[in-house]
Order: C-alpha cells, then sequence, then structure tokens
C-alpha cells in the first residue's frame, strides 16, 4: 500500500524567479576635453565652464567679461567725446581753426595763451623748426580761464581713455584666470569611467556584478 502511495505522487519544483532589482542604474560619463574647455574659455570666458556644467562659474566669468567689454566702449565714446568738445572748446574761444592737427598741436594751445608766445617760447629755446606760421595755426584764448577750462576737458578725456585701457586689461585678466581655472579642475580628471551594478534576487540565491 505504500509503495502505491509513492508510486502514484510526483513533485516538482522549479526554479523561479521572484524579482530582479538594479541598485545602480548604469552610468557613463565620458570625459570632455580639457583643452577643448581651455580654448572656449580664452575665447569667451564662462564658454568652457558651461561645456564642463559648470553653469555658476560659467555665468561669473561672462558677466565680469560683459561688464569690462561695456566699459571700455563707453570709456573710449566718452573719451573721444570730450576730446572733440575740447576742440570745440578752443575754437569758441581760442579761434582755433578745427582742422586736422596732431596731438603736439591741441597740446600747445593748452600750454600757451596764444601761438605768439609760443612761437616766443621756441626761438628763446632755438627751436625754430617747432615755430607755428602757418595762420591756420593760429590761437589766442580770451581770458586764461577759458584755457584752464580747455585743459580740465582734456585731462578728462585722458582720464577715460586711461580707464579703457584698465577694463580692456581687465577682460585679459578673466580670460587668464578662468583659463588657470580650467586647467586646475581638470588637470587630474580620467578620460572615461563607467559603472554597473546591478542585482538580482532570485529564489535560489542572490547575484551581483560589477564593472568599472
Amino acid at each position: 500500500m505504500l509503495s502505491a502511495f509513492t508510486a502514484g505522487a510526483q513533485l516538482t519544483v522549479e526554479e523561479i524567479t521572484t524579482d530582479s532589482i538594479n541598485l545602480f542604474a548604469e552610468n557613463k560619463e565620458t570625459f570632455k576635453s580639457s583643452k577643448l574647455a581651455m580654448s572656449a574659455t580664452v575665447l569667451l570666458p564662462g564658454l568652457g565652464h558651461q561645456y564642463l556644467g559648470r553653469s555658476n562659474s560659467a555665468l561669473a566669468y561672462l558677466s565680469m567679461d560683459l561688464l569690462a567689454f561695456f566699459g571700455a566702449v563707453f570709456c573710449e565714446q566718452y573719451s573721444r567725446k570730450l576730446q572733440s568738445e575740447a576742440k570745440g572748446y578752443a575754437g569758441l574761444y581760442a579761434s582755433v581753426q578745427n582742422s586736422k592737427k596732431d596731438g603736439r598741436f591741441w597740446q600747445m594751445v593748452g600750454a600757451f595763451n596764444s601761438m605768439k608766445e609760443y612761437n616766443e617760447a621756441v626761438r628763446l629755446n632755438r627751436m625754430i623748426d617747432d615755430e607755428y606760421n602757418d595762420e591756420s595755426f593760429y590761437w589766442y584764448w580770451m581770458d586764461e580761464s577759458y584755457r584752464d577750462e580747455y585743459n580740465e576737458i582734456r585731462n578728462n578725456s585722458h582720464k577715460f581713455h586711461t580707464a579703457t585701457a584698465f577694463f580692456i586689461g581687465a577682460m585679459v585678466l578673466n580670460r587668464v584666470v578662468s583659463f588657470v581655472d580650467i586647467r586646475a579642475k581638470t588637470r587630474h580628471k580620467g578620460i572615461k569611467f563607467t559603472s554597473s551594478v546591478s542585482s538580482n534576487l532570485q529564489s535560489s540565491g542572490i547575484s551581483v556584478t560589477a564593472g568599472f
């Protein structure tokens, strides 16, 4: 009887996978070219940082460059405006003909009350070749206070021209700093890094795979 029960019963067990969990999704990150980033930041500060995904640094460097650029443009334009204003002022109060003359002439207009006074000074210094004998170089200040005002306008023009050079220097410095910053942050980075970790929970056991 026992043998008959044994012959009639059969039990089959199959391996069933109950669950599969990916603990860490596969992440592939290809290293971006540091040379390209440095070249980009020389062209436009912040561009290289944006390429590397550093948005905050990119915004800071770009803002600094734009500020310096517009500062340089404004100062240079205002310097030229003041220079033109000084020439017009000399034409109004010293009868200067505002034709094409070199920078030295306009400097002498501010240094002497008249062309005659200037010519007397160069003769005393035996610099005959520097005399102005052409009537187109004539000037005579109506009052010395006008000459002082003329010099003040010219000095302000020079100050804004100097500020232009300062802003241009700031643009160059901003590129150098951003270039060095990218170089320092990418110097020891690997070229490519991939990682994958997965875990399968199976009824028969746990299988773990990892790749680097």
